[in-house]
């Protein structure tokens, strides 16, 4: 299975790859030194004869083929982006019923992807990961992207998140939590749109 992480441009993808080289094998990288790039960078070409492996839509990516104990690593010391760790989300095992986890074990649920924030065993059905925000955190691959507000993700200052008719901007970066809802806490959220109790489409 291969996993593409989309980026703006190839020279912003051959900057994440070197920072992760550098991150996972130490300093020395020198930008004259093509070879040191942990992962495989991609960019559209338009030839008839030889079709892209990108996604329709990715013009520049990241291109993982397999998960290992560097991209491991790397999500574990949040030296990825919420954003990048969650497009690997398909290279990791799917969150299983019964299953013991370790503190910064990584698992796939519904399109997204989860480390263990406390060691448990989950042991009741409820326990799945989005309903239990403090044993888990999310990473979702396009968490820079206006979405919904949920509980337990890494946010961003620049951020936006769509919460009860409202959109607000991240100002802190911090960890999401039931009880700091965007309207409740406005040293981390900063109105964009306010709400409103008229449904619109």
């Amino acid at each position: 299975m291969t996993e593409y992480i989309p980026y703006d441009s190839i020279e912003q993808a051959d900057q994440r790859s070197a920072d992760w080289w550098a991150s996972v094998r130490g300093p020395g990288w020198k930008p004259e030194n093509i070879t040191q790039y942990l992962y495989g960078r991609l960019e559209r070409v338009d030839d008839p004869l030889e079709p892209s492996p990108l996604p329709d839509g990715v013009d520049y990516a990241i291109r993982i083929t397999a998960r290992d104990d560097d991209l491991d690593s790397l999500i574990v010391a949040d030296e990825m982006l919420a954003q990048e760790a969650g497009a690997v989300s398909d290279l990791y095992p799917a969150w299983a019923m019964g299953a013991t986890y370790a503190v910064d074990d990584l698992v796939s649920y519904e399109d997204a992807l989860w480390k263990c924030r406390q060691a448990h065993t989950a042991v009741d059905a409820a326990w799945y990961p989005p309903n239990v925000p403090a044993l888990w955190l999310r990473y979702r691959k396009d968490a820079d992207t206006l979405l919904e507000w949920v509980a337990g993700e890494q946010v961003y200052v620049g951020w936006q998140r769509t919460y009860d008719g409202g959109t607000y901007e991240c100002i802190q970066a911090h960890v999401t939590q039931s009880d700091w809802t965007p309207p409740a806490v406005p040293a981390l959220w900063s109105v964009v749109t306010e709400p409103t109790d008229e449904w619109q489409a």
